[in-house]
């Protein structure tokens, strides 16, 4: 990944103005470790594996095999170079890493974003250019971190983008562990007058200190914010710190026994491989089940120090070394790949991942060698003088090396046509589909939601679109509804109801308890309190346009793990009693009780609430939840060439999990049951798209407001046959 690669060969090229350190070899003879470059092709391998088959399941610890690396090999170069210049040259370290990192990166962010603009266009194209811009300033932990804190971005296809977290860790080690170190160091030098060895000891004892503090931090943030756990560069840097003590100590490990050398490093190879298949992220990740991974990863690093490991073939042949030199270009590239092939190709079968891995292992050659090699070999940013002789051989190996490359370039060209063809076909789907704001104007007024003034009577193309195309009464089953989507597949993500130009209202879930309060407020207003999570607030388009009573002041009490429930929930444990006695109290005509099957899987806190309810002489309404929807499913119809007339997308309805509401519901004598089943699956199978509408917006059955509002008619029914008409 982003590790200094043939850091110590570099070095040998550089002149050496002080004496090494006597217990290290010196620059001029200190070899390219074989073994490193095997635990770069172990890690990459895993995570690939991990991300493209999801197997082995722990496969995403390869990045913590990265991040060990990572600091062995900067603190090892930095010390190497501090004995012997006696400083740390900022400017030489950072445009080493420029010509490392950049190249290569801003290439595959480049071409990702490109690709990316034709065949995910709208919501998704601008996350993955928004993410794109903050991995290309090494934030991009950071931001997935806060996105992670949005309920509302959880079940949104991933970035293409996504993995650079990992880079920008490592980026933001290196910015300050350079200065962390050089500091001890000038005042071991200046003040102290320590000497070569106590100056070592001195830097260990502060990456000690620090990876401790780093530990015992990631202890505490792996319970109480998992997400933020995951991607935070402080509670990542004392698996940097590991690698960064082998380093340092490392060589006063003087053993010449290759016995004892060769047990450490097949041991320590085989706790990476089992961490592969063992680490569980809900054991607490990164701290402790991330242990595991890194001390082993430095077990064989400490084991070569110094030394040989003859026998530890598996990291030590030639493949594992030439993937170790591709690693990095593997690992920019396989997330783009494996992410952006979706939208061509379902990704559940043997040809997706064919396709994926030829497209991946072609285009992470050529970057290896027609950028990222080259540039971090040549004299950019590092020039030098050179001797007429020099300029020859030079001008020599540029020619041969565009001989040995033109077919390179050739196949490099030819996979450009293929992906222009491509994304021409992307680019034609996309301008024939239909304006999203214009269809859903007929949508809304066929629905008898409210609609522009002067619209009048809609055609049958309109009135059947959405939920209307499963109602046998509408007769829209042979009604042509064309080939195109309201709203489009790549609007459909941020199709979601707004209030006044703003997005819905999310209560908090702390403190006092404040509804978001809609629709007509006086004295003859029926009072409706909607209460769930955020399936609940999904449902809202469908309430506010099928009030058939038309005087409805609805009270939403949505909020992040919200429900109404006496079993409290995590996040909003604090407020649900508060939501139970409001909406108990008598003051409401009716609640509507809503929420996602995979929240609260008790019925007997339902039961409980939903009684109290009853006995305050409230009407409850409860509304089972919506059928789950699969990922493929939602690529399905996001996939280029999709044709809504052969409309296959969708997910069987067997298989579901179990609704804790309808259970609860069956229990409680006078809850009213409205179950809009029938509007989504028909015959054992729930299409993703239905009457031509996108159904969902992410993965995790979020409504888009457009289906919800073609739902309106069919819950008002509902709740008009369940309720008596005393409310209206």
């Amino acid at each position: 990944m982003a590790s200094e690669r043939n850091i110590t060969s570099l070095e040998s090229r550089r002149s050496r103005s002080g004496p090494a350190a006597p217990t290290e070899k010196s620059p001029a003879t200190h070899n390219i470790r074989r073994d490193v470059q095997g635990l770069r092709a172990l890690a990459v391998v895993a995570v690939i594996l991990n991300h493209m088959l999801g197997w082995p399941a722990g496969g995403f610890v390869g990045v913590d095999v990265f991040f060990v690396l990572s600091g062995y090999l900067i603190t090892g170069l930095l010390l190497r170079e501090h004995d012997r210049t006696k400083t740390i040259s900022f400017v030489g370290f950072y445009k080493r890493r420029v010509k490392r990192i950049l190249p290569a990166a801003i290439l595959v962010l480049v071409v990702t974003v490109t690709v990316a603009y034709f065949l995910t266009p709208g919501s998704r194209f601008v996350r993955t250019a928004t993410d794109s811009f903050w991995a290309l300033l090494f934030s991009s932990n950071w931001n997935l971190a806060l996105q992670g804190t949005d309920y509302f971005q959880q079940d949104l296809q991933p970035s293409p983008v996504q993995h650079y977290w990992s880079l920008a860790v490592e980026e933001q080690f290196y910015f300050v562990w350079p200065w962390v170190m050089l500091g001890v160091l000038a005042v071991g030098i200046k003040i102290f007058a320590w000497s070569s060895g106590r100056r070592r000891v001195a830097v260990g004892t502060t990456i000690g200190v620090l990876s401790v503090a780093s530990f015992v931090y990631a202890l505490y943030l792996s319970k109480a914010d998992t997400n933020l756990a995951y991607f935070s560069s402080f509670d990542r840097a004392w698996e940097l710190g590991v690698g960064a003590l082998v380093a340092v100590f490392g060589v006063y490990f003087t053993s010449k026994s290759v016995t004892l050398r060769t047990v450490m490093s097949w041991v320590g190879f085989a706790l990476i491989v089992a961490a592969c298949f063992v680490v569980d992220p809900a054991q607490g990740f990164p701290a402790p089940a991330a242990a595991l991974p890194t001390l082993a990863t430095a077990l064989v690093l400490l084991a070569g120090e110094q030394g040989n490991q003859p026998y530890l073939w598996p990291l030590t042949n030639r493949a594992s070394r030439y993937v170790g030199d591709i690693s990095y270009s593997l690992y920019l590239w396989h997330f783009p790949v494996l992410i952006l092939l979706l939208a061509v190709m379902p990704g559940d079968n043997i040809f997706y991942y064919i396709v994926a891995s030829a497209i991946l292992v072609a285009v992470s050659v050529l970057s290896y060698h027609l950028v990222e090699d080259p540039i971090r070999k040549s004299t950019w940013l590092t020039p030098v003088k050179l001797s007429t002789r020099e300029l020859r051989r030079r001008k020599k190996r540029r020619r041969n090396f565009w001989r040995r490359t033109t077919p390179r370039i050739a196949l490099f060209g030819v996979m450009g046509a293929v992906a222009i063809a491509l994304v021409y076909v992307a680019f034609v789907r996309t301008n024939d589909l239909p304006n999203t704001a214009a269809a859903e104007v007929g949508l809304n007024a066929s629905q008898g939601v409210v609609a522009d003034e002067g619209v009048g009577d809609v055609d049958d193309a309109t009135r059947c679109r959405g939920a209307a195309a499963m109602d046998p009464a509408s007769d829209c089953s042979d009604v042509d509804l064309g080939s195109t989507l309201t709203p489009t597949a790549a609007d459909a993500p941020d199709d979601q109801m707004k209030v006044d130009g703003k997005s819905l209202c999310w209560i908090q879930t702390t403190g006092d308890l404040k509804p978001c309060p809609y629709g007509i407020r006086n004295a003859d207003s029926v009072r409706v309190a909607v209460v769930g999570d955020s399936h609940a607030q999904h449902l809202l388009p469908a309430v506010f346009g099928g009030v058939t009573q038309g005087n409805w002041a609805v009270d939403a009490f949505t909020g992040d793990g919200c429900l109404l429930s006496t079993k409290l929930t995590d996040k909003c444990g604090e407020m649900m009693p508060k939501i139970l006695d409001r909406v108990s109290s008598g003051e409401y005509d009716i609640v509507i009780a809503h929420s996602a099957r995979t929240k609260g899987n008790f019925p007997e806190g339902f039961a409980e609430a939903f009684q109290r309810v009853l006995d305050s002489g409230t009407k409850l309404v409860v509304v089972p939840d919506v059928p789950a929807v699969s990922d493929e499913a939602m690529l399905c119809y996001q996939r280029v060439g999709f044709d809504p007339k052969q409309n296959d997308c969708g997910t069987p309805l067997d298989g579901q999990l179990p609704d804790p509401l309808l259970t609860a519901a069956a229990s409680v004598e006078g809850v009213n049951l409205v179950d809009l089943t029938q509007y989504f699956c028909r015959d054992g199978f729930c299409p993703s798209v239905v009457g031509n509408v996108p159904v969902y917006r992410d993965g995790g059955a979020h409504l888009t407001q457009t289906y919800a509002k073609s739902l309106a008619p069919y819950l008002a029914e509902g709740i008009d046959r369940s309720v008596p008409a005393p409310v209206g």
